[in-house]
């Protein structure tokens, strides 16, 4: 995960990043998920959520990649099943 900082008008870049600013991001959109969809088990939330993730470096939604894992998670994607 990536925080995006206001380089110039219409530019960002990378600000704090790494796994320590992603888990907390994932866990609440976990979290959503199941309120979303109490019925599921953990095993199909976390597949809701790799579903709805897309990887800029393949271009596909729901594919790992090394540098990406399984991509942006896309919030609104796993609690509504949309993309």
């Amino acid at each position: 995960l990536c925080t995006a900082t206001l380089v110039s008008a219409g530019s960002f870049s990378c600000g704090w990043n790494g796994t320590s600013f992603a888990s907390p991001v994932v866990a609440g959109i976990v979290m959503l998920v199941r309120a979303q969809y109490p019925a599921i088990n953990e095993v199909t939330a976390r597949a809701q959520v790799e579903w709805a993730s897309f990887n800029p470096e393949r271009g596909c939604w729901n594919c790992y990649s090394n540098n990406y894992g399984f991509g942006i998670v896309q919030a609104y994607a796993a609690v509504t099943s949309q993309r």
